[in-house]
């Protein structure tokens, strides 16, 4: 894996991630990353490719910022690399490790005081299911986000991370077994996205 930490002059943080390893569940375990550093996600572009060796990688950059933490940036940096690197590990189970190491997982019953924006439509553009949430931004979201589509075994070939005016405005492409998710799909996905329940 390529990681590349920079600070922006706004003071917000730049992560460049270049990895071989793309699979259902990859933006999943990085968000688990993430969040277990106690780092909010602003702003996101996910997408995968192929190289001249005819090899696909993932190719992800996110801008974020820091919460309440007494390390220094090295010190953060350094162990979210390693962190990504591990949880990006076939047995690895983001979930189990949150457990291990006692960090708390993102409460589903904080995450929306309104209703949600959930669009799903078809683009043949990128032979994938377009799903669009605008939202109220909270620490977690995307985590959540990419947790359901990881159980339901869907893939997310690209996406587009946004943040405005503490509005999340979130564009995923999504497919399942290379091609577009069933209605049916759709509507368990948002089912699950806006369930009330905490587990």
């Amino acid at each position: 894996m390529n990681f590349v930490w920079s600070r922006l002059p706004d003071g917000t943080i730049e992560i460049q991630i270049k990895t071989p390893v793309v699979e259902v569940g990859t933006l999943y375990r990085l968000t688990a990353a993430i969040y277990a550093m106690g780092l909010d996600i602003l702003s996101g572009d996910i997408s995968s490719d192929t190289g001249e060796d005819g090899i696909p990688y993932s190719n992800d950059r996110f801008i974020l910022q820091h919460t309440n933490s007494e390390e220094s940036e090295g010190a953060i940096s350094a162990k979210l690399g390693i962190l990504m690197e591990t949880l990006l590990r076939e047995n690895m189970d983001p979930d189990e490790f949150l457990r291990k190491e006692k960090i708390q997982p993102p409460v589903k019953l904080e995450f929306f005081e309104t209703e949600p924006v959930i669009l799903f439509q078809n683009s043949k553009e990128w032979n994938a299911t377009q799903f669009y949430i605008e939202s109220q931004n909270r620490t977690g979201l995307l985590f959540h986000l990419t947790r359901i589509l990881a159980r339901k075994n869907v893939d997310i070939i690209r996406a587009k991370i946004r943040t405005e005016n503490y509005l999340v405005k979130d564009t995923f492409y999504l497919q399942y077994n290379g091609s577009f998710l069933e209605p049916d799909t759709s509507k368990k996905i948002e089912s699950e996205i806006l369930s009330r329940s905490a587990v």
